[in-house]
């Protein structure tokens, strides 16, 4: 679980600093395999070694952790988008010859 989020991180650095559209497509399929294998061996970890009479309870939790954390996140990351998005849009830069 841990090298799969190791396995995790360093392509996820290197798409951000790769100018190239195509490198930055492969860091982004290397960082979707190594998403899967940590959450395969985190299940898996769960399933092992949770005791049989808690396991749906504890499965229930790992799965809403796994599926509302990241939205979660987003929502927590900036509470001031939807203040900021009309002043964006008054002010966004047209190009030439459009209107």
């Amino acid at each position: 679980m841990l090298g799969g989020s190791a396995a995790w991180g360093a392509p996820l650095a290197l798409f951000g600093m790769s100018p190239h559209p195509w490198a930055g497509l492969a860091f982004l399929v290397l960082i979707g395999a190594a998403d899967t294998v940590s959450v395969v061996s985190r299940s898996t970890i769960v399933q092992m070694h949770t005791p049989s009479e808690l396991l749906g309870r504890v499965s229930a939790a790992e799965q809403i952790v796994g599926q509302a954390g990241p939205d979660i996140g987003n929502m927590r990351g900036f509470p001031g988008k939807h203040l900021i998005r009309p002043v964006l849009q008054r002010h966004r830069i047209e190009k030439p010859g459009h209107r």
